[in-house]
């Protein structure tokens, strides 16, 4: 049955392929003459004609496909633009149908975790088949690799914390509806021979998922609200749709500067209906139904164009300087956008913002009364708030970011913290080995809590160019629910189950101390160390104000608009080379529906000079990001022009459309993973 399924699902993702192609062939007027449901076996069980196209269904239902004129085949008679936007349409068709066909018929949905059991031991293993293994030495076995994992992790203390002899392995399994704990000499006993171990996915009802989404979704209607993030989302949405006017228009006029034939001036994305057009001169220009895209078309662009092979109004028929210089006038276009719009805005607003803020203490919240740390440290309203831990503070969120990453009980202690709490233990219980399960009953003496070494962060951490990675050891579960049980206390009553590593570990886990400075009638004061609480709150109120530059005249404007340009270009760069590397995670990157509603909220809440200046750096990233080394934007087509300069001679047609049409495909890639990070953070509230 399961295979029935899968054919008919498979079936339908090639229709709906096939649909998504017919739909851009007839945008693109492409003489369509059959549209084909299923193989062609046998009689046809429906065919008539639709206008120009023949709709035919066999039988044997398997996907579809189109059949067009004898003389016209798409492989040679379409452009590269045509190819890819054949190619687009199809896959944006399937991609939905995919995303209906699991919303409809799948019922049950992977939820991230794991069952591990048994599949097979050996006679002398403590291990039986059917084994499900629920803990390894106190970490619950719930991620798809956590049991070797948790194998590794006692090999990598050893070494981290140079215990001899080892640590004793603790093993919980469920067998036949009970609980065991399993204690052998080592892991060896379990990993060794032939046992192998299986891993089993859990699954989600569907039901739940959705009823989970539903009340993330829920909102309350408010006309008002609604009436004005729909102005500041649309007024965003008229800049962006400006700025790629704006780039195209640098191809066109560039082009025409070369006397090369522009066909066509599309404004908007090259599908759907078309809102107006007009034939101005040589160039048809055209205004397409969804906005937010744009496009230059040479005769170069379509096989079947009358224009002479050799005619000097081709594309390809002009030096590689000037083809160049029409390649890259865009990005030009962007830059000098960019530019313009951050000079008028000094002029007329007067003043430019810098990245750096003025952090002030501006009243206690109600929970302070609970933080003694707080009460003693000497804090006072109005304090300016100038250092935290050795690290300036004039970034917008350092104070919060320090508060969270030092909060008390993270569930991470370094390992030097844990060396130096298992040393005093030791040296409280000599007769106990680190490693040795301590016999049930026995009272282990505890030594005082000490607080964690204080968190250290660069700037580039404190401004989000930098993802924060702890270099800590994470407590297991049974460690977590440990600490829980020693605080206050002075002794333990061992369990029978439990190591002085793990005591170690659980004692460790306290808070990072906060080292204020601030400024106060003009002096600056150390404070005593502040401890947040367990969800990362100091207790304190904050009054952010950032700091602006007075753009008084045209030359102070002109200097601090270059500086401004500079820093913000230096921030854009930073920010794709950690994307790239891998030190931003992939979820953090989004596209033109985030940037929408991000610039609307900024219309909305700091006034039309913010959003303005949100404008000019999007139009910095657009001339950045299209100047990237990828085929199909215009730092490829630079790319393909630089390398002709080189050899002296164009490259291989069939190699540059072969590696356009990939560069294509990771851009389709690229833009379905950036549309679904914006629906995932519009949906969970994130934007």
């Amino acid at each position: 049955m399961s295979f029935i399924i899968a054919i008919i699902v498979l079936s339908i993702l090639k229709l709906t392929f096939t649909i998504g192609r017919f739909i851009a062939a007839k945008r693109l007027k492409l003489p369509v003459e059959k549209f084909v449901i299923g193989i062609d076996w046998g009689k046809p069980v429906f065919a008539k004609k639709f206008n120009d196209t023949e709709l035919v269904i066999y039988p044997v239902f398997w996907g579809g496909y189109l059949e067009y004129n004898k003389d016209f085949d798409p492989e040679i008679k379409c452009s590269n633009r045509q190819k890819a936007f054949l190619t687009f349409s199809s896959l944006l068709m399937m991609t939905i149908s995919m995303l209906l066909i699991g919303l409809i018929y799948i019922n049950f949905i992977p939820s991230g975790k794991y069952e591990t059991f048994v599949k097979s031991a050996p006679q002398e293993s403590l291990f039986k088949t059917g084994d499900k293994i629920l803990n390894v030495n106190g970490t619950n076995i719930t991620g798809a690799n956590t049991f070797k994992t948790a194998i590794n992790k006692n090999d990598t203390l050893i070494k981290e914390l140079g215990i001899t002899g080892g640590i004793k392995p603790v093993v919980q399994v469920e067998r036949e509806g009970q609980t065991f704990s399993l204690k052998p000499e080592s892991l060896d006993e379990f990993i060794s021979g032939t046992t192998k171990c299986q891993i089993n996915t859990i699954y989600t009802p569907k039901s739940e998922i959705l009823k989970s989404l539903k009340k993330d979704l829920s909102f309350k209607f408010d006309k008002k609200a609604l009436t004005k993030n729909t102005l500041s989302i649309l007024a965003m949405l008229i800049l962006i749709s400006i700025l790629v006017l704006i780039h195209e228009a640098g191809h066109f006029l560039a082009a025409k500067m070369f006397k090369i034939k522009v066909e066509r001036f599309g404004f908007g994305l090259p599908f759907g209906p078309i809102l107006w057009q007009k034939q101005c001169g040589e160039t048809l220009i055209v205004v397409h139904a969804f906005l937010l895209g744009g496009y230059v078309s040479f005769p170069d662009d379509d096989k079947d164009n009358n224009l002479p092979k050799d005619s000097p109004e081709r594309f390809v028929n002009k030096p590689v300087y000037q083809r160049l210089v029409v390649v890259s006038a865009g990005v030009f276009a962007n830059v000098v956008c960019a530019v313009f719009i951050v000079v008028l805005t000094a002029l007329l607003w007067g003043k430019l913002p810098t990245e750096n803020y003025q952090t002030y203490i501006n009243s206690f919240a109600p929970e302070a009364k609970g933080n003694i740390s707080l009460l003693n440290s000497g804090l006072k309203e109005g304090d300016k708030v100038v250092e935290i831990n050795g690290s300036p503070v004039d970034s917008a969120y350092a104070f919060q970011l320090y508060a969270i990453k030092s909060r008390k009980f993270d569930g991470l202690v370094s390992t030097d913290a844990i060396k130096s709490t298992l040393e005093r233990l030791q040296k409280l219980n000599p007769k106990i080995n680190a490693a040795d399960f301590v016999p049930a009953g026995r009272i282990i003496k505890l030594p005082k809590a000490q607080p964690e070494a204080a968190v250290s962060m660069t700037d580039d951490m404190l401004r989000g160019y930098e993802r924060i990675i702890d270099d800590k050891i994470a407590l297991n579960d049974s460690q977590i629910k440990l600490r829980k049980a020693l605080q206050g206390e002075k002794t333990y009553k061992a369990d029978g189950n439990t190591t002085l590593v793990d005591l170690a570990f659980a004692l460790s886990d306290t808070a990072c101390p906060i080292n204020i400075k601030v400024e106060r009638d003009g002096k600056i004061l150390e404070l005593a160390p502040i401890y947040s609480t367990e969800t990362g709150v100091v207790g304190v109120k904050l009054d952010k104000k950032r700091v602006f530059i007075e753009t008084k005249n045209l030359k102070t404007a002109m200097v601090e608009s270059c500086n401004y340009l500079y820093s913000q270009t230096k921030m854009l760069l930073k920010g794709l080379w950690q994307l790239f590397t891998g030190k931003v995670p992939l979820e953090n990157m989004h596209g033109v529906v985030a940037v929408v509603k991000y610039g609307g909220d900024v219309i909305q809440q700091d006034g039309l000079w913010q959003g303005l200046l949100l404008t000019a750096l999007i139009s910095l990233d657009l001339a950045i990001v299209n100047f990237l080394p990828i085929p199909a934007l215009d730092g490829g087509h630079v790319l393909f022009l630089l390398l002709e300069k080189l050899y002296g001679k164009p490259l291989d047609e069939d190699t540059v459309n072969s590696i356009a049409t990939a560069g294509f495909m990771f851009l389709i890639l690229l833009m379905i993973i950036v549309l679904y990070n914006d629906i995932v953070a519009l949906a969970l509230h994130k934007i």
